[in-house]
């Protein structure tokens, strides 16, 4: 009995998630959310051991993402708060995007730690490719869901899937300075200036979707 009751909640749970996009995207930040919770503790205990400036201010970015998607995803928790235009509602899109905003504001740590040579890469070539070939399918799939999610009204399901694209920008930037660092051993001359020109711009790129993902928002703020 109890084996052919686990049998029909995993199937129910496996036809809502292929059926119910929004269930997979809240289900999908949550489990983001625990494992952000393990890059935050070790780049915290990373960057008191090693008083390292990019561990450090990586634990800081990790814990901006984790707070709005713990925001987020735990409001989901209140069938009030799923109701359009409903106080509570309001109040987490408005947090979660100044949180937002302030993700934006701490990756001039991680970026500086990597132009002034701060981030140290010396796990060599063959997790270099590896890198680059998870931060491809990242980047698709980010876009992807990015687009599949700005044709729905849900302006908090938007805001998941801006936060997955954003740190999937961020993570452009790291992958640019893994392979310099594989490369060359050390960020300087020509590959400095590109790697400086390509932050800043990606890094305008990411700030856009903050903007662009809360202009979205206000029609529902102002309801």
């Amino acid at each position: 009995m109890d084996k052919e009751r686990i049998k029909q909640r995993t199937r129910q749970f496996l036809d809502t998630w292929n059926d119910d996009y929004a269930f997979k995207t809240y289900i999908s930040s949550f489990v983001a959310f625990l494992i952000g919770l393990c890059f935050i503790l070790y780049n915290g205990i990373m960057g008191v051991v090693q008083r390292s400036l990019w561990h450090g201010s990586i634990c800081i970015y990790y814990m901006s993402m984790a707070l709005i998607r713990g925001l987020i995803v735990n409001s989901q928790r209140d069938p009030k708060a799923r109701d359009y235009g409903c106080r509570r509602r309001k109040r987490v899109i408005l947090i979660s995007h100044i949180l937002m905003f302030l993700m934006d504001f701490t990756l001039i740590g991680p970026i500086w730690a990597m132009i002034d040579g701060s981030r140290v890469y010396d796990w060599g070539l063959i997790p270099a490719i590896a890198i680059a070939a998870y931060t491809c399918y990242r980047i698709v799939m980010s876009i992807r869901n990015y687009s599949k999610a700005a044709k729905t009204e849900d302006s908090l399901l938007r805001e998941l899937r801006t936060v997955y694209l954003m740190d999937a920008l961020f993570a452009v930037i790291v992958l640019q300075n893994t392979l310099i660092l594989v490369n060359d051993g050390v960020l300087s001359g020509p590959m400095l200036i590109l790697s400086i020109i390509t932050s800043l711009l990606i890094s305008f790129g990411i700030v856009a979707f903050s903007i662009i993902s809360f202009t979205k928002s206000v029609d529902e703020l102002h309801a």
